[in-house]
């Protein structure tokens, strides 16, 4: 199989980093991940040559770099659920909606139905007397 890959390129959106791939004429984008990472930073034994405060350092930038990533994971979550909680407020506004205008609707056709009953009961009345005036 020919796989036919490009160089990704990079651009920024906000505080994340994306990376456009072409893959065999596909292309998506996905969160660039760190050089450190894709290196397998978190495989490598810890240096003894460094010292404690550059240790620190790299301790604090990993501890960062996690909680960078657990808040983007856990906003999105919230972004998610937030949307599934406005659709159904918006769906329970127009359930509330649509059973308002059901009774005035409901009533209506009563109405419409009442005003048949009273035409029908005129006109038997009206045939009865021109029966009558017959007889």
């Amino acid at each position: 199989m020919n796989r036919q890959a490009s160089a990704p390129a990079s651009y920024v959106v906000g505080d994340e980093e994306w990376e456009l791939c072409n893959e065999d004429g596909f292309i998506y984008k996905r969160l660039k991940l760190p050089e450190e990472t894709a290196a397998g930073e978190a495989s490598k034994p810890p240096d003894p040559d460094l010292d404690p405060a550059e240790e620190e350092r790299n301790r604090r930038k990993r501890k960062t770099r996690i909680l960078v990533k657990l808040k983007r994971k856990y906003q999105r979550e919230i972004d998610h659920w937030e949307i599934l909680s406005n659709n159904l407020c918006a769906m329970q506004e127009k359930a509330n909606q649509f059973q308002n205008s059901v009774p005035e609707a409901t009533s209506s056709i009563e109405i419409g139905k009442q005003i048949e009953k009273d035409a029908s009961s005129r006109r038997s009345l009206l045939l009865d007397e021109l029966l009558s005036m017959v007889n």
